[in-house]
């Protein structure tokens, strides 16, 4: 039954709720309906929710689905090495979308080549439109690249090259999706360090700074990035020999927090996420902490290949060896502190070794790339609220999330008919809710 409370100008509400992170199944590649998730490396969701994407490296092609409904996912097709006019997947490693989705970029491990299809977005078909070379017309950058990353204004492509230690920069054209090689940073040249076996890079939300990290170094390093030009500019590098911080050996994974004050690291090696306050106007970094799988309490960790951001910045999700985790994230100090984690059983003697994950926009359900040659399903129900504001009455079902969320977790609530912002609640776990300025009638189901 539902519970009706009656307020004026000021509610305390209290909400109990726990995080649920459920396990729904997997598509395996069985080469008869499914074709291109052997060595599931990378996997993205579009904005609309609608299509898939997963790199198979060693299936050397981008297959996609289309989610028909919530739980009605179909295998639509898929795009591989040397065949019909396709080139330079041998190997792809890491795919990113354009900034409006109308393309694929995509980075090959033994074709040393950028990559690039163009997107029906009715369909989900990809269409091969061109590569780059390394060597090719002075590119370089793409001697073994791994990572490839957009800048946050969609104008520039940033590659992570292992075996020659470089950073490949390329300006896109927004009308064709053609990257041009415009530039490339080396370890040991022009005062560049820390690039020796770069494995992962990430740009900050403002687009003013580039993080990288490299195994071989076991470092990090801070670059200035030019928002106009792209360019970067090195500032300092992090070794794990100078810091109390076991991540930054071989460390795999960083990526930034929704509003840039902090960077994350992940290290497969160790089982271990660290956290960087961030200077935004320096760029430069001050370790926070550190956490580690089987100690103090955190669990799920193991071989961890990558972290993300979820939930309105509240929360991260963190695959690797066996599961999928889910962590909090404090937003006063950048801690993490452990929630929950699910575990998935090997299936045909094959364990589960996620490598991506990528999740719907509602955060509802979480996809995760499975170098078992596998698809991983996993559905998350942390109820915030579903508003729906109808001249002085107010109706929150804890099962949905359809508000306006800031950056601090603020949710915003806006009548549809008069446009007038009603309600200002904040939301934690566990902790009270207070709204504001309104009167009217809760209904809390």
């Amino acid at each position: 039954m539902d519970k009706i409370i009656a307020f004026i100008l000021l509610i305390t509400a209290v909400q109990t709720y726990s995080n649920q992170l459920e396990y729904l199944g997997r598509i395996p590649d069985d080469s008869a309906t499914v074709n291109g998730l052997a060595g599931a490396q990378s996997v993205l969701v579009s904005n609309d929710d609608r299509h898939i994407y997963v790199a198979g490296l060693n299936d050397h092609s981008i297959c996609w689905f289309t989610r028909l409904s919530k739980d009605d996912i179909e295998y639509s097709g898929r795009v591989k090495n040397d065949s019909n006019n396709v080139s330079g997947l041998e190997c792809v490693y890491d795919i990113t979308f354009s900034k409006d989705e109308r393309f694929v970029y995509a980075v090959t491990y033994y074709s040393n080549t950028l990559v690039w299809f163009s997107i029906n977005k009715n369909t989900g078909l990809l269409t091969f439109e061109g590569k780059l070379f390394q060597g090719t017309n002075h590119v370089k950058g793409l001697n073994i690249p791994i990572k490839i990353a957009l800048s946050p204004c969609g104008k520039h492509l940033y590659t992570v090259s292992y075996n020659d230690s470089t950073i490949g920069l390329f300006a896109l054209d927004s009308a064709s999706g053609l990257p041009s090689y415009q530039n490339f940073y080396k370890d040991g040249t022009s005062a560049i360090d820390g690039l020796a076996g770069g494995y992962d890079i990430c740009l900050v939300p403002a687009g003013n700074n580039a993080y990288v990290v490299a195994k071989k170094d076991s470092s990090l390093s801070v670059f200035n990035r030019s928002t106009t030009t792209g360019e970067l500019t090195f500032i300092e590098k992090y070794v794990w020999s100078a810091l109390p911080c076991s991540t930054l050996i071989y460390p795999t994974k960083l990526i930034s927090s929704s509003d840039g004050k902090y960077i994350y690291v992940a290290s497969a090696a160790r089982g271990s996420i660290s956290w960087f306050l961030r200077n935004k106007t320096t760029g430069k970094l001050s370790l926070q902490g550190e956490i580690i799988d089987n100690q103090n309490g955190f669990s799920g960790l193991s071989d961890v290949n990558d972290i993300a951001v979820i939930d309105h910045g509240y929360k991260f999700v963190a695959t690797g060896y066996g599961g999928v985790t889910i962590l909090n994230l404090n937003e006063d100090n950048g801690s993490l502190s452990f929630d929950e984690t699910c575990r998935v059983a090997a299936s045909n003697g094959i364990a589960f070794f996620g490598t991506s994950v990528a999740f719907t926009s509602d955060y509802k359900y979480i996809f995760v790339a499975d170098f078992g040659d596998r698809l991983q399903i996993f559905s998350y129900s942390n109820a915030l609220v579903n508003y729906n504001n109808v001249k002085n009455n107010i109706t929150l079902n804890m099962n949905k999330r359809t508000a306006f969320y800031d950056l601090r977790g603020r949710i915003i609530v806006s009548d549809p008919i008069t446009k007038n912002i009603s309600c200002n609640l904040i939301i934690s776990k566990g902790k009270k809710s207070n709204s504001k300025y309104f009167a009217g009638v809760l209904t809390v189901k």
